[in-house]
């Protein structure tokens, strides 16, 4: 009898990272905020947008009425406009409150059984410069060294405590 072999790759297969985006804006963004949205967009991310009590309500409901009516964001859901607006002071405490509130929102309606790896929050007059495959690209390097740089420092520390 021949014994069996397993193949096992050399290093294990990383699904490209799942982002969580908050978008959030003022008076005036609401123009913006669709523009940074409709470029950052990709099936795969979970997006919250939000405009903050500055903005006017016919803005607000503007922008929520734009998100229902775009055919993509309905048929993949995975943007919500966050409902409850937040009186926002981008140098305060109420901008953390801001963005726990959307990170709640976007993990309370997981319902594919994957989370995102990673959050960003945004602005509305924040404009990507690259596309959502090479934003993943570079995230996937960074996670890539980090964890070989930390597995590396962690066996220099041991060589180092052993050579003691």
């Amino acid at each position: 009898m021949e014994p069996k072999l397993k193949n096992s790759p050399s290093s294990p297969v990383r699904k490209a990272p799942r982002l969580a985006y908050l978008i959030s804006g003022s008076a005036g963004d609401g123009v913006s905020l669709k523009r940074a949205l409709k470029a950052l967009y990709h099936p795969r991310n979970q997006y919250a947008v939000h405009l903050d009590l500055e903005a006017t309500a016919e803005e607000r409901l503007g922008l929520a009425r734009w998100v229902s009516e775009e055919k993509v964001f309905e048929e993949v859901g995975n943007v919500r406009v966050v409902v409850r607006s937040n009186l926002v002071t981008y140098r305060g405490l109420t901008m953390v409150s801001n963005t726990l509130h959307a990170a709640a929102i976007l993990l309370k309606d997981i319902d594919d059984g994957e989370s995102w790896d990673w959050f960003i929050n945004l602005s509305a007059s924040d404009y990507p410069l690259m596309t959502q495959d090479g934003n993943k690209c570079i995230i996937y390097i960074i996670q890539y060294f980090v964890i070989n740089y930390y597995l590396i420092m962690s066996k220099v520390g041991l060589v180092l405590l052993w050579s003691r």
